[in-house]
């Protein structure tokens, strides 16, 4: 029995490094967009004072069926390109490993060229590639990452992906609109409120980022509220325009 046992991976991990970029790419849609979609109304409320509470109720009507619409699109969307990832990988498995059934002697020259050029030296590059042919498995990966620049999609599942793409998008892209339904008769408020809740937000993804890099707590969440706010601030600025 090896004394390197492999660790099992807790719950934080499993959510928090295998689907980050989901995380991410979700959360920071979803602040963007519902911070244009208020910023419009903000703006066609400068129009016309007497649309001030309607404009607010139209806010949430038509933010939350954007947010629910536009979650449930990159869901799928997400899904999809998770699914075409894998299903890329695995015929590129499969290439790899005909090719070996094949002709297993120019697969392994092949390697060892690879090797070489990775800067291993000749007894290096030998040593390795003996490894490789005792497994493989890890040989056939090796080589569709290197050879073809396909990563190894890991543990992360398409179905899994476009839950948690679909989620983060709703729920961190429909906490600037709560401010609307606690501030109804007073729009100024709340769009103070939701601008400060869109920083919160940001600060929020900022730690979550944190919690999957362990990067530096401080530099992690100053770069993902700087870059939100840069932005939210170019969705402001949109929405304006538009309203």
């Amino acid at each position: 029995m090896s004394k390197y046992a492999t660790p099992n991976k807790s719950f934080q991990e499993n959510i928090f490094t295998d689907y980050i970029r989901e995380i991410t790419y979700g959360a920071s849609d979803g602040i963007v967009t519902t911070f244009t979609i208020i910023a419009g109304f903000t703006g066609a409320n400068s129009a016309g004072e007497g649309m001030m509470e309607i404009t607010t109720f139209v806010v949430l009507l038509f933010g939350f069926a954007s947010l629910l619409a536009d979650a449930i699109s990159m869901g799928l969307g997400d899904y999809l390109s998770s699914k075409a990832g894998d299903e890329a990988y695995d015929s590129l498995m499969k290439f790899e490993s005909r090719r070996m059934q094949e002709d297993v002697r120019l697969v392994r020259q092949e390697t060892y060229q690879e090797l070489r050029k990775k800067g291993f030296s000749d007894e290096d590059a030998e040593s390795v590639l003996k490894l490789f042919t005792n497994n493989e498995r890890f040989w056939q990966k090796w080589l569709v990452h290197e050879r073809h620049g396909v990563p190894d999609p890991g543990d992360s599942h398409p179905i899994t992906a476009g839950f948690v793409t679909a989620g983060s998008f709703f729920v961190l892209g429909g906490i600037p609109l709560l401010s609307f339904w606690v501030y109804q008769s007073d729009p100024t408020m709340a769009f103070i409120a939701s601008l400060i809740s869109v920083l919160f937000c940001w600060l929020i993804l900022g730690m979550l980022r944190w919690v999957s890099s362990r990067h530096g707590l401080l530099r992690t969440t100053m770069e993902t509220v700087g870059i939100g706010s840069v932005a939210a601030s170019i969705a402001f600025f949109v929405g304006r325009f538009i309203g």
